[in-house]
């Protein structure tokens, strides 16, 4: 919001008859777009792993260890972490894939990216 009061302010000295409506519109709009940031999410315990085992298909200890450790390295390298709990989990398979792809992380390693985002979003509290 303090760019945009700086940005009115300029346009008022410089006698420009805009309204800051519009600029405001738009940096609520642009910022609607990008999912909420988190804290990097911690590598899941022996329980949660057993736990997400049983309810994501193919995840093993092992493929959850691993996503966790592609997650960690490749998620913040063009964006903040993201807040895992507030995309839907129905949302999650694209948008892992989609940047999965932008990454150039390949089979298994996007499957094993997914079933760990699923798992720690559930670990978070998720629906």
């Amino acid at each position: 919001m303090g760019a945009f009061r700086l940005l009115y302010d300029d346009m008022k000295l410089l006698g420009s008859n805009l309204l800051p409506a519009p600029l405001l519109a738009l940096g609520v709009a642009l910022t609607a777009c990008y999912p909420k940031a988190g804290p990097a999410p911690q590598a899941l315990s022996a329980d949660s792993a057993a736990r997400a085992s049983t309810r994501i298909a193919g995840a093993t200890p092992q493929s959850l260890a691993a996503g966790h450790e592609l997650f960690i390295a490749n998620c913040s390298r063009c964006h903040s972490y993201p807040d895992l709990a507030s995309i839907s989990e129905k949302e999650w398979p694209g948008i892992a894939a989609s940047m999965s792809k932008k990454a150039g992380i390949a089979a298994p390693g996007n499957d094993q990216l997914l079933q760990f985002i699923l798992a720690a979003r559930s670990e978070q509290g998720a629906p």
